[in-house]
């Protein structure tokens, strides 16, 4: 995710150029990064017109020490905790970003969701045709909303 937000400040900055990508980058790096990819720094430093791209370089060899592999995030999506107290579209969203693949989510993905759930929002859920995951989270918010604005009934 820091790459996004830096990548995103390259893109609205107009930044198109490897080598400016990658001294903006450099410059936003904590120094104990910057140490531990220092001997590729200083490769392209002595030879700025290498053939490879040097921000594309520098952004692969920090994010293979640096970010999960999939196997981690596999299991983090497996080891996830159920609903709780926050809603269900925010679970989805964490849920989404432990995803390895960036395509849309398969059939076990949304399994995997669902079995977090309550027993009465799934129930709705599996009424409901959902399209996309942000139907299915935004159908469940309405579902666990309105069930918790319900009065509690007393015994009679």
């Amino acid at each position: 995710m820091w790459f996004s937000q830096a990548e995103a400040q390259v893109r609205r900055a107009r930044i198109t150029r490897e080598m400016t990508k990658y001294n903006h980058i450099l410059t936003k790096l904590p120094e104990d990064v910057i140490i531990s990819v220092r001997v590729l720094i200083t490769q392209i430093e002595a030879s700025p017109v290498l053939e490879g791209e040097p921000y594309q370089m520098l952004k692969t060899a920090l994010l293979t020490p640096y970010g999960k592999t999939k196997w981690q995030m596999a299991y983090a999506l497996l080891d996830h905790l159920d609903l709780g107290d926050r809603r269900p579209s925010t679970m989805m969203a964490e849920m989404l970003s432990l995803r390895y693949e960036t395509t849309e989510p398969d059939t076990l993905f949304l399994a995997l969701f669902l079995r977090r759930l309550p027993a009465f929002i799934r129930d709705h859920l599996a009424a409901k045709d959902c399209k996309t995951t942000s139907e299915m989270a935004q159908h469940a918010d309405t579902v666990f909303c309105g069930m918790r604005a319900m009065p509690l009934q007393s015994p009679r």
